[in-house]
């Protein structure tokens, strides 16, 4: 899925990777939706980032959910 916004990525953090909080919650609200839909566990849903920063910041999001079995990984490493 591909969305598209205007909201700017967020200063640079000690990563020194881009990231962006409006992509990170926006990821994090569609796997709450679809893990509320009765075909979809955790396991089944990978999250794809080109950056290391952005994948950080959706894993504190899930971490503090409890969905630690999301798959959040950069391009490179899928």
């Amino acid at each position: 899925m591909f969305v598209d916004h205007t909201t700017l990525e967020d200063a640079a953090d000690l990563m020194r990777s881009k990231c962006n909080t409006f992509e990170a919650q926006f990821c994090f609200k569609l796997t709450q939706y679809l893990l509320n839909q009765p075909n979809y566990k955790q396991s089944d849903i990978t999250i794809l980032s080109p950056y290391k920063g952005q994948v950080y910041k959706i894993k504190e999001l899930l971490f503090a959910a409890k969905l630690k079995d999301v798959r959040v990984v950069t391009v490179d490493d899928y």
